[in-house]
């Protein structure tokens, strides 16, 4: 009989085995709530860098096309109608909207253009000085494109939809 209790206790028991694999669900539980946080962590990461990126390319064509635009004979005008935000004689910026993308149109006046097509919707306003700005909180970022030749300083807020 002593023989038969101690291969008895070589085994595991019921409560144990219950043990183990609840340890081992909560293990599991806890590595795919980490995969799942980090996976989003990394899709919105990479969301903020590509906007970044698409705001650094906007910033650097808006201040090429202003240096452009003052060193022009014209003054600056900006409609109120259509698709053109800001014209400087035969130079104009445009911007068209649609379907979770932009596109920018820096047109140099016939030396050159410039199109920038962004994966997101981005508004872009201009407002001269003494204007007090009139966007929501969507606002991206801010910046003055000050006139050298021309003088005068224009105030720039890019926000998205």
């Amino acid at each position: 009989m002593a023989n038969k209790t101690k291969k008895l206790r070589r085994a595991f028991t019921l409560y144990e085995l219950v043990v183990v694999i609840a340890l081992f669900a909560l293990v599991g539980g806890m590595v795919t709530s980490f995969i799942v946080f980090m996976g989003n962590y990394s899709r919105t990461s990479e969301r903020q860098s590509q906007r970044v990126s698409e705001l650094t390319q906007l910033r650097g064509e808006l201040d090429t096309w202003f240096s452009f635009a003052d060193s022009s004979q014209s003054a600056l005008e900006f409609p109120e109608q259509g698709d053109v935000l800001v014209r400087a004689g035969d130079m104009s910026l445009s911007c068209t909207r649609g379907e979770g993308q932009s596109e920018f149109t820096f047109d140099y006046g016939g030396e050159r253009t410039q199109t920038l097509t962004f994966e997101n919707e981005y508004i872009l306003h201009f407002y001269t000085e003494g204007q007090v700005s009139v966007s929501g909180e969507n606002v991206l970022i801010r910046f003055t494109l000050s006139m050298r030749v021309q003088g005068g300083a224009y105030a720039c807020e890019v926000s998205y939809v």
